[in-house]
C-alpha cells in the first residue's frame, strides 16, 4: 500500500514534488507565545510526565504575562499544557538578577535549573563578580527546595546541567578569576568550568580547564563509562588545549568521575568554529551541535558564511562524520539530540535563502533539521516571519513530534502574536 502510493505521488506530482513535500517535515501542530513588552527569551524547554511542557529562560518585562518581575532581568519559568495552552508561570530569581541557560527533570519528579545571578549578600559569602554559577531546585509546582551560588572574582556563568547515576549533577559554562569561595585556578581569559554537586547542590569536585585565550564550555554529559565529557569552544593552545587549528576551535574535554582530565581535542578548521550543545548517542559516542566558518581542517561542505555543524564522534572522541548544513548567509546549530528512529534531530537559526535552506521568511528564522544516522539530511524546517527567531533546544515528545523553544520578535508568518521586543515562543510539531 505504501509502495502503491509513493508511486502514485510520483505519477501526480513528479519526484521534485514529492522530495520537495517530505524534505518540508511535520506540520505546526500549535505555536504560542509568551512574554511582555521587553525582551524575553526562551533558552530550555521539557516535556513533563503530565504531558505537558515546562520552558525557562530570561525575561526583562514587567507587563504582559510577566506579573512578578521585580528586577531588570529575571530568569522566568512556564508551565503549559499539552495543548500550549498556559498552566502557571513564575519569576523565579527574586529581587536579584536571575537568568536560566538550562533545565532538568530530576529522578524524583523535581525540575533543577542551572544559569547565572548577581545576587550578593545573604547566605552567600566570599568574592562574586557580576555573574555566579546559578543552580536551583523546585519541584513542579514551583516550590522552592534549594538554591545556590558558586563563584569567583570574575564572570561565571553556567549554560549545561544534567543529572547523574548517582543523583547528582554535573554542571558546565565557564568562570575567570577565583575568589575566596571557591578554590580553583584560572589559567587566564576564561576556562571550561566543570562542577560536580552532590544531591543537594554541595560541591563533590570543581575543575578549570583551558589556556591562556577564551575557553568557554557550552554543553556536558555523562558517558557510558560514568566520567564526564563537556563541549565547547577555546581560543587557546597552550596549557590544556593543544592542536589548535586556528582562531576558535570546538574543544572537547573528557574527565574521570573525580574530575580528573583524561583526553581532550581540538576540532576545526582556521575560522571560527564552536560546539553548542553534547548529548551521549546510542552506540555510546557524542552527538555535538555548533558551527563553523572554516573550509579546511576537520571541517568539509562549508556552505558560505557560517554553517550549522553537526559532529559524531566514537567514545574517545574520534570523528565519525561531521557535516556543515545550511547556504551561502550565517546558519547555527545550538541543540541536537538523538531521535527514536537512531537519527538526530538539531535546532538554531538561519537566514540563508539557499544550500539546504528553504522557506525561510525574512530576517532570521529558527531552523529545524533531521537526519539520519549517517548525517544525511531528511527534512529541514525554516520557523518564524519577516523579523528574527532563534530557537536554542529541540526535543522529541512522547507522541514522536517535537517541542521547540525559541525567541521570536515576528507578528507574521509562523508566529501569531508578538507582545513587543522578543517573546517566549513555543512550537510543537506534529509526529
Amino acid at each position: 500500500m505504501k509502495i502503491t502510493l509513493i508511486k502514485y505521488l510520483i505519477l501526480f506530482f513528479g519526484l521534485d514534488g514529492v522530495w520537495s513535500a517530505m524534505a518540508q517535515g511535520p506540520e505546526i501542530e500549535w505555536q504560542k507565545s509568551f512574554g511582555g513588552s521587553a525582551a524575553d527569551k526562551a533558552m530550555a524547554a521539557i516535556q513533563t510526565l503530565d504531558g505537558g511542557y515546562l520552558v525557562t529562560g530570561s525575561t526583562e518585562s514587567v507587563d504582559g504575562d510577566v506579573t512578578d518581575n521585580k528586577v531588570k532581568l529575571n530568569c522566568w519559568l512556564i508551565k503549559l499544557k499539552n495543548t500550549g495552552t498556559l498552566d502557571w508561570k513564575k519569576c523565579v530569581g527574586g529581587e536579584t538578577a536571575h537568568q536560566a541557560n538550562d533545565m532538568v527533570e530530576t529522578k524524583d519528579r523535581c525540575i533543577v535549573l542551572a544559569g547565572s545571578t548577581m545576587l550578593k549578600g545573604g547566605n552567600y559569602t566570599g568574592e562574586h563578580g557580576n555573574d555566579d554559577y546559578w543552580i536551583t531546585k523546585l519541584n513542579v509546582y514551583d516550590n522552592m527546595q534549594w538554591s545556590r551560588v558558586y563563584g569567583g572574582k570574575s564572570d561565571d556563568v553556567a549554560k549545561s546541567i544534567q543529572q547523574t547515576t548517582d543523583g547528582g549533577y554535573i554542571v558546565a559554562g565557564w568562570g575567570g578569576l577565583n575568589g575566596n569561595n571557591i578554590i580553583r585556578r584560572s589559567l587566564g581569559g576564561t576556562d571550561f568550568w566543570l562542577m560536580k554537586l552532590n544531591k543537594q547542590g554541595g560541591i563533590v569536585w570543581q575543575n578549570s580547564l583551558g589556556g591562556s585565550g577564551m575557553d568557554n564550555a557550552s554543553g556536558v554529559v555523562e558517558a557510558a563509562d560514568r566520567g564526564y565529557i563537556a563541549a565547547g569552544y577555546s581560543s587557546s593552545n597552550n596549557f590544556n588545549v593543544t592542536n589548535n587549528h586556528g582562531s576558535t576551535d570546538c574543544w572537547l574535554v573528557k574527565v574521570d568521575t573525580g574530575g580528573i582530565k583524561e583526553w581532550r581535542k581540538s576540532i576545526g578548521g582556521s575560522g571560527l568554529d564552536y560546539a553548542y550543545s553534547i548529548r551521549l548517542t546510542k552506540d555510546k559516542g557524542f552527538i555535538i551541535a555548533g558551527a563553523t566558518e572554516s573550509t579546511n581542517g576537520d571541517v568539509q561542505g562549508n556552505h558560505g558564511g557560517s554553517d550549522a555543524w553537526i559532529i559524531k564522534t566514537d567514545s574517545a572522541g574520534k570523528i565519525d562524520w561531521q557535516k556543515c548544513y545550511g547556504g551561502k548567509n550565517n546558519d547555527v546549530a545550538y541543540f541536537v539530540e538523538q531521535t527514536k528512529d537512531g537519527g538526530y534531530i538539531f535546532s538554531g537559526s538561519s537566514n540563508s535563502v539557499d544550500g539546504d535552506v528553504t522557506g525561510n521568511h525574512g530576517g532570521t528564522d529558527v531552523w529545524i533539521v533531521k537526519l539520519d544516522n549517517k548525517g544525511n539530511l531528511q527534512w529541514q524546517k525554516s520557523l518564524g516571519g519577516t523579523k528574527n527567531e532563534q530557537s536554542k533546544t529541540v526535543h522529541q515528545t512522547n507522541d514522536g513530534g517535537y517541542i521547540i523553544s525559541a525567541f521570536s520578535e515576528s507578528s507574521d508568518g509562523d508566529c501569531a502574536e508578538n507582545k513587543g521586543n522578543y517573546d517566549f515562543w513555543v512550537i510543537k510539531l506534529k509526529p
